[in-house]
């Protein structure tokens, strides 16, 4: 036997014969053919006077607006949270902001990051398969050199010494005191 649907106008009907016009259940459930059980839920359900001021339509439609809502009030708290992580991020260069969306990806959607932070999608995932650039990977090998003269010397080393270490090298391209 197939299942019947009723719509929502025809539940609320069916109630009002109970309520207002003053049938008795399971009379009304014999005459509309359904069980006195579904009479009975449709009755709780419809046969109240605040379930009668509001159509069954509002009600659906209330619910509707009421989960966009919620929804909308899920993105603009993110959209809130993401810029107290950015610590400022939209005054520094792109690279900066990629990086921010790549290490807060599992916190925020990614198209939601790049949007507040100003940044395309696609040049953030361009961003993450493209790699690092020659100058990048020069300017780490002479950090890490500034680094274990630093050691080197127990900490006691300032700018100056270290530079005038290094200047033998031939690495540092007046670039390692930055």
């Amino acid at each position: 036997m197939a299942k019947l649907t009723y719509s929502l106008d025809f539940k609320a009907s069916a109630a009002q014969l109970v309520t207002e016009q003053g049938r008795g259940l399971k009379d009304a459930a014999t005459s509309l053919g359904v069980a006195p059980s579904t009479m009975q839920y449709w009755v709780r359900r419809f046969g109240t006077p605040a379930a009668r001021s509001q159509a069954p339509d509002d009600r659906d439609a209330l619910r509707l607006e009421n989960d966009r809502l919620r929804q909308e009030n899920r993105r603009l708290l993110m959209e809130r949270d993401i810029p107290r992580k950015s610590d400022g991020l939209l005054r520094q260069g792109e690279g900066l902001r990629f990086a921010s969306i790549s290490g807060h990806r599992d916190e925020f959607p990614v198209a939601l990051m790049c949007q507040v932070l100003e940044v395309s999608r696609a040049g953030y995932y361009a961003w993450l398969g493209r790699a690092e650039s020659p100058r990048a990977v020069h300017q780490a090998g002479i950090l890490e050199q500034i680094r274990q003269v630093h050691r080197q010397s127990r900490q006691t080393y300032g700018s100056l010494r270290v530079h005038r270490s290094l200047k033998g090298s031939h690495n540092h391209r007046n670039r390692n005191v930055r």
